[in-house]
């Protein structure tokens, strides 16, 4: 075998080079554009005069890699020259505010060109309000968010009134109040986050907003987050129907909540977020009510594989339905009630009753649908029992009322001291359901799943919570109704001895990989209980 360097490779066959310079110049730039980042365009356009002339003849092939960020000043007025007057995309790869668009002075004198535009500020610009008060003919995307410390207003006549093209508009901290409605009527996507002082001025009110939404009959996606001004009880507020609205997201008080969903009529709603901060249980609640009513308050068949998330804090209530699957995107529902701007101590003393158990009641059909729930206290408020002060009082009334309304839930997961409050309600109390014949909370509850709410908190003392499950058990299984599986989170810390107290009651003890030998549990020494390191399953009613 001849050495390397003496190897001789054949010459390209000159009966090739003719068929490729007789490709028209549109195939070529075809196949250009096959593979359109920045480095293969380039070096395209470097292999011989031909394949130049025709890359600088077509602009489509300059203007996707423009980068106002990467490339050099001179680069970018070169691409700029090539890709001639077609659209262009300027964009912030991440939000980050040490790397800012580095040329964003030359890519603000570009509006006219913007087909995409998506950065975030730490600092205002000169030239930002005069490029967007220019119309934007091209326009499809327009992302602006705008640091916290910042205050911008942009121009009442964005974009000149001029932006024929726009589907998606997303404004963050920006004040805002259009004066024309001739920019929103091919949106399919709006969202709007106000500014953290909510100075009103630059907050359209409701009346505005409805005739923003009146202008916009495409929209699919809806956000509006802490950018309401209320209205005046003088103004008239238009009635609106979003046929193709799927999303919504709504933040901000009673008031303004209300009076935009009493005048908002969403068909195709499948996934709706809102967050009140509660005021008063006035007529602007009672739609926010209403409105529940009417779109989930039935039931829903697209909610059968969701669970059902709640969450008791100290001024908030968290009501969350989520796909089991997250990889889906299924419909959701999020309810973020709070009260933490409520003086009034009559309203306080009564958020139970004024807010909590009317929201119940709006979804009452969607709770019996249920299945699984999830029960979380981020507090972890130690609980001493059901009548100790007014704060206890309140959450038990809360807790009782998800505990006899989702009489249909078969796995129930909670962690830390929510259990022990379920552990004793379920105890004590003993409502008649009118779905079953039976006369105690959760009958079709089947499986548990207990979590720990803090590594350092030991919930299974002997004598305590321990003690208080095992009432349980005992009492759903004196009335043939006990549990099939009971899952433990992996921190937490039981003994043997518990172990062989509920093997005692027909409980099988396996892992969580279900295999009984995988199992390590060691058992107790001079008093003291060791602890178990692996997460592992009670399976009620086998013995082993």
């Amino acid at each position: 075998m001849p050495p390397l360097s003496s190897t001789s490779f054949p010459e390209p066959s000159p009966s090739l080079l003719p068929r490729i310079h007789a490709l028209p110049n549109e195939l070529l730039t075809a196949i250009f554009l096959l593979n359109a980042d920045a480095t293969t365009t380039i070096c395209s356009s470097q292999v011989c005069r031909r394949w130049r002339q025709v890359a600088l003849e077509y602009p489509i092939l300059w203007a996707p890699i423009l980068d106002f960020h990467l490339d050099s000043a001179e680069w970018s007025e070169e691409l700029l020259r090539r890709s001639q007057d077609l659209p262009i995309d300027v964009r912030q790869k991440s939000f980050n505010l040490s790397q800012p668009i580095r040329h964003l002075e030359r890519a603000l004198a570009q509006s006219h060109r913007w087909r995409t535009f998506i950065t975030e500020l730490d600092d205002v610009d000169e030239a930002l309000i005069p490029a967007l008060s220019h119309p934007a003919p091209h326009l499809e995307v327009f992302c602006l968010r705008v640091h916290r410390s910042i205050e911008l207003k942009l121009p009442a006549s964005l974009f000149a009134d001029d932006a024929p093209k726009l589907r998606e508009l997303r404004l963050t901290r920006c004040g805002f109040n259009p004066s024309s409605m001739s920019i929103f009527g091919n949106l399919t996507s709006l969202s709007v986050i106000g500014m953290n002082s909510g100075i009103p001025a630059l907050c359209p009110n409701v009346a505005k907003w409805l005739q923003v939404l009146s202008a916009a009959p495409l929209l699919e996606l809806l956000k509006i987050d802490r950018a309401v001004a209320p209205s005046t009880s003088a103004e008239v507020l238009l009635q609106v129907t979003l046929p193709n609205l799927c999303c919504m997201h709504l933040a901000g008080s009673t008031i303004v909540c209300g009076q935009l969903l009493a005048r908002l009529d969403t068909p195709s709603l499948s996934q709706f977020l809102i967050s009140c901060a509660l005021i008063l249980p006035n007529d602007d609640f009672k739609s926010i009510q209403r409105f529940l009513a009417e779109r989930f308050g039935c039931g829903r068949p697209d909610f059968d594989d969701a669970v059902c998330h709640t969450t008791f804090g100290l001024s908030f209530l968290i009501v969350r339905y989520e796909p089991q699957e997250s990889t889906t995107p299924t419909p959701y529902l999020d309810i973020h009630l709070g009260w933490s701007n409520v003086t009034d101590t009559h309203i306080l003393r009564n958020i139970v009753p004024f807010f909590v158990f009317p929201v119940w009641l709006a979804l009452h059909s969607l709770m019996l649908q249920t299945t699984r729930l999830i029960l979380s206290d981020p507090d972890n408020i130690p609980f001493g029992g059901l009548l100790v002060d007014e704060v206890t009082r309140s959450r038990v009334a809360s807790l009782m009322g998800v505990l006899t309304t989702f009489c249909k839930i078969h796995t129930l997961q909670m962690s830390g001291e929510m259990q022990r409050m379920v552990f004793v309600l379920l105890l004590s109390a003993s409502p008649r359901q009118p779905y079953t014949d039976v006369d105690f909370l959760l009958p079709s509850l089947r499986n548990l799943e207990l979590d720990m709410a803090g590594d350092n908190v030991d919930m299974y003392q002997e004598g305590t919570l321990f003690e208080c499950f095992l009432k349980v058990l005992k009492s759903r299984i004196e009335k043939g109704v006990g549990l099939d599986i009971v899952e433990f989170d992996e921190n937490y810390l039981i003994t043997t001895q518990q172990v062989d107290t509920l093997r005692e009651l027909g409980v099988r003890v396996v892992s969580a990989s279900g295999e009984p030998s995988s199992l390590k549990i060691t058992g107790q020494k001079n008093g003291q209980r060791d602890k178990a390191s692996r997460a592992f399953k009670f399976r009620l009613g086998e013995v082993c």
